[in-house]
């Protein structure tokens, strides 16, 4: 895919369509990877969590940490615009 201005900015979004189980340690490897790309000034963004994923994400407010996005076109879109906060 290609994302035209964004090839060289180094935001990270994550597509979670596929994955169908988080832990604990996958939720505090996010919290981690999230405050390393806020101290270079960078996002993580995160899309499409389903089942299992969004209900742990629920669980512990990780959207109140990472943005959270139902398509990759909205995550994208966010970026562009600077709406991610």
């Amino acid at each position: 895919r290609t994302l035209g201005p964004l090839y060289h900015q180094e935001h990270l979004v994550i597509d979670l369509a596929k994955t169908t189980f988080i832990d604990s340690s996958f939720v505090a490897f996010l919290v981690r990877l999230s405050a390393a790309q806020r101290a270079k000034r960078r996002e993580l963004l995160l899309v499409r969590p389903g089942g299992q994923v969004r209900k742990v994400f629920g669980i512990v407010g990780l959207a109140n940490v990472v943005p959270v996005f139902e398509s990759i076109e909205a995550a994208v879109d966010s970026l562009l615009t600077g709406s991610f906060r």
